[in-house]
């Protein structure tokens, strides 16, 4: 019973000290107004591809500019 009192403690103060940025939400809540939108993750796209998203799809979230 006592090592799963401590699995659970050690899982819990675990949350508590992670300060990661994990979602929209986080931002939200740290800087207390709404996000006007989000930048997708094109890590995965080699540069060659990039170049081709931004070409062909002039209406893509990736290939705007603000």
């Amino acid at each position: 019973m006592v090592g799963l009192a401590v699995f659970f403690g050690v899982a819990f103060g675990l949350n508590l000290v992670d300060d990661r940025i994990k979602s929209a939400w986080d931002v939200e809540s740290f800087i207390g107004v709404n996000l006007l939108g989000i930048i997708p993750d094109l890590g995965h796209l080699d540069d060659e591809d990039r170049y081709q998203l931004a070409i062909r799809n002039k209406a893509s979230p990736a290939s705007r500019r603000s």
